[in-house]
């Protein structure tokens, strides 16, 4: 059986939430996209977007909607069998700390039933 796609994954959640107007402000963070060009080109870019607030370990998804007792939701999105990195786990402490709900989902449907489980959609 051929493994989904993070980015997959991450773009039918999107697809689905375009269903629901409650969830028109769902958004991808791409914090890990992958550049194009050569090594120098790429180094530009990085630099550039870092430049511009890109930061590391920030979840995937954030839906911007406060939910008592949460400010709004973060969904990191990882292929089955993945790990969060140190940075990612140290957002995650963050986002949690200061009043944000944060899901780690290993599929759409998983991070489906959390945003429906957040918002009662």
């Amino acid at each position: 059986m051929k493994k989904v796609s993070e980015s997959a994954h991450q773009r039918a959640v999107l697809d689905w939430a375009s269903n629901y107007h409650q969830l028109d402000w769902l958004h991808a963070i791409p914090n890990g996209a992958v550049l194009a060009g050569d090594a120098r080109k790429r180094a530009i870019q990085m630099s550039n977007l870092k430049a511009q607030g890109l930061k590391t370990g920030v979840a995937d998804l954030f839906l911007p909607l406060p939910v008592s007792p949460y400010h709004g939701l973060y969904i990191e999105m990882k292929t089955k069998g993945g790990k969060q990195s140190d940075r990612q786990s140290e957002f995650e402490d963050f986002c949690t700390l200061v009043g944000y709900k944060y899901v780690l989902c290993y599929s759409s449907i998983e991070a489906i039933e959390q945003i429906r489980d957040y918002t009662g959609i």
